[in-house]
């Protein structure tokens, strides 16, 4: 008898567990369910060669026109070939007014919220009285009236010491969590400069490995390592081959004032007209999350989507991205063009978080890079670039966790043995 009371306690707590499992099964799946029809934080394949999208990327917005400001838009690639161009001077207009580039500096620092004011050293200096300003996230700006004095709006104080870069600021207002600052570096040949640098960005790219001499006229002369190093002639820098960008550090070589930076650079772009058919000369492009339509100039329309997206510096987007940081995201669109020949296009576009102001974002300097390749065989060179936006950047990242790592509600444990 005790024996059949045995056997009938197990039968029943393996119908209970079983039951249980059951649901736990049922929940897991109306989870992934779930996930799947609002892709809430999670990956997803895209397909067609493009590698996967993530929902943290949403605020993305690649929309817009697109032009070859050089020319065509889709370029042959038989026409390719050295470049040579002015990119920047060491001057770059400091001393006086908005410089043209190379003595323009901007740097971001994150801020504790709970402090409510800031001490930092600027990194490059003697500083152009007169051209400091500070924006911060808790929407007060900050700006130099020329004698060291910084005032803040709508409120706060603050000080510069021009010739050793020490920056204080007081907020008085909104907790801040970041600010940016910008200024003017003074030219080479000031008296005390130091840790003087250039940069800029050629005008066609992907730059091909191991092509680029960058000359600061006839005293320095930097070549490319093709692992993105620079470096000659007692100085180093860097070249960034997909977007362009380079920067050169003089350390403590004295460097001439208001001298020609020339760049010498082969690149995969060409310059006459690419594909079958009428010219293309334009791009509209229309994104909504990772589905993308591309229309030309001739009433061509080519669909498809974003893949996977970074950040240049490393930002993997998860939270709110450094100003400055370069986001670039793979894509893949299929059509026919005027010519009647199917068409794939792939590549990456590109941009470069912005401060708008007021807690606001922007996309700059957006590009599209990538290739034309028709069924027939042709293919082309795709270049063109497009104005800025703002972009709603938030933390959209939410984590789905599985039954078996989150707590077992008390209503599918299974009930308690009498």
């Amino acid at each position: 008898m005790n024996q059949h009371r045995h056997t009938g306690a197990v039968v029943t707590n393996v119908y209970n567990m079983e039951k249980y499992r059951m649901k736990r099964v049922v929940l897991f799946s109306l989870i992934l369910g779930v996930a799947a029809v609002f892709g809430i934080g999670c990956d997803w394949t895209s397909g067609g060669g493009v590698e996967s999208w993530n929902a943290r990327w949403n605020w993305v917005n690649f929309s817009g026109v697109y032009r070859n400001p050089g020319g065509y838009l889709v370029s042959d690639f038989s026409s390719a070939g050295t470049i040579n161009e002015t990119v920047g001077n060491t001057s770059g207009g400091a001393g006086g007014g908005e410089p043209e580039g190379a003595a323009s500096r901007v740097e971001s620092f994150a801020h504790d919220p709970n402090v409510p004011s800031a001490t930092q050293d600027l990194r490059y200096t003697p500083i152009v009285p007169g051209s400091v300003s500070v924006s911060t996230s808790g929407d007060i700006s900050f700006t130099d009236d020329g004698d060291s004095n910084l005032t803040g709006n709508p409120r706060g104080t603050g000080s510069i010491v021009y010739d050793s870069g020490r920056l204080t600021l007081n907020f008085q207002g909104p907790a801040v969590t970041q600010y940016t600052v910008s200024y003017i570096q003074q030219a080479p040949g000031a008296p005390g400069v130091q840790g003087f640098a250039s940069s800029g960005r050629v005008s066609r790219t992907p730059v091909v490995r191991g092509s680029l001499t960058l000359s600061v006229g006839e005293t320095f002369v930097l070549r490319d390592n093709g692992e993105g190093g620079l470096a000659g002639s007692g100085v180093t820098g860097t070249i960034d081959y997909d977007t362009g960008a380079w920067s050169i550090d003089y350390g403590t070589s004295v460097v001439p004032p208001n001298t020609a930076i020339t760049a010498s650079y082969r690149t995969q772009g060409g310059t006459g007209k690419g594909g079958s058919g009428s010219s293309v000369h334009t791009f509209n492009v229309v994104q909504e999350g990772e589905q993308l339509s591309i229309t030309d100039n001739n009433g061509a329309v080519y669909s498809g989507n974003l893949g996977s997206v970074r950040g240049t510096g490393g930002f993997s987007g998860d939270g709110v991205p450094p100003i400055g940081e370069t986001i670039i995201a793979q894509f893949r669109a299929t059509g026919v063009s005027s010519g009647g020949m199917e068409v794939e296009i792939a590549g990456n576009f590109q941009g470069v978080v912005g401060d708008a102001g007021d807690g606001q974002f922007l996309l700059a300097t957006r590009q599209i890079m990538g290739t034309w390749v028709e069924s027939g065989g042709v293919t082309g060179d795709v270049r063109g670039e497009s104005s800025a936006v703002r972009v709603d950047i938030t933390d959209p990242t939410t984590e789905i966790i599985s039954p078996d790592e989150q707590a077992v509600s008390p209503d599918l444990m299974p009930p308690a043995e009498e």
